[in-house]
């Protein structure tokens, strides 16, 4: 008596082609994440781009509210050398790079104001990102990110802008910096 098709015993699981795709794909996975967690987990990542155009220019100063919106600060601080340090609580690389402008900031010359800008964050997140961090530098909120984008003209973070006593732009850095590049950037500023 022969066996139908309909009578065959049906193979039970995966084929072990399948099973041979299935792993070379997991293995290329497992490959990538590894390359690109390398490449995007250094301490400090800054892009070099060309300068954009706001550097050379003169920044009116605006009137920001501080995130606890008790006060509101002038930024940039007319009289003074300015870095604006745009962060979120959203922000990954900013979560590497404010302790390290914290640490600058302790050390500042007098005639330098270091000011954190969290741009398109709620004030609170804001401040609560900074206490998690134990960074206290003058923190103003741009909640809605108008300033940021209208005034500074860009939308991704970390940004670093610094100005000169007159107002000037002088530089602006794509990315997070440490305590030494800051400390270059500011003294190139006079």
């Amino acid at each position: 008596m022969s066996l139908s098709s309909a009578d065959e015993p049906r193979r039970k699981g995966p084929s072990p082609m399948m099973l041979i795709s299935l792993g070379g794909g997991a293995a290329i996975a497992i490959a990538l994440i590894s390359v690109v967690s390398h490449f995007t987990s250094s301490t400090t990542t800054t892009t070099s781009l060309p300068e954009p155009a706001i550097v050379g220019t003169t920044v009116a100063p605006q009137l920001l509210p501080t995130l606890d919106g008790q006060a509101r600060l002038t930024v940039p601080t007319p009289g003074v050398r300015t870095v604006l340090v745009f962060f979120a609580s959203w922000c990954g690389p900013c979560r590497r790079e404010l302790p390290e402008v914290q640490a600058y900031a302790e050390s500042a010359p007098s005639d330098v104001r270091v000011i954190g800008v969290a741009a398109n964050d709620g004030p609170d997140a804001a401040a609560a990102f900074l206490d998690e961090l134990g960074v206290n530098i003058l923190a103003v909120s741009d909640e809605d990110g108008s300033v940021t984008s209208s005034i500074y003209g860009f939308g991704t973070l970390p940004e670093t802008v610094f100005i000169d006593s007159s107002g000037v732009v002088r530089h602006v850095v794509f990315g997070g910096l440490n305590r030494q590049m800051l400390r270059q950037a500011v003294g190139a500023l006079r």
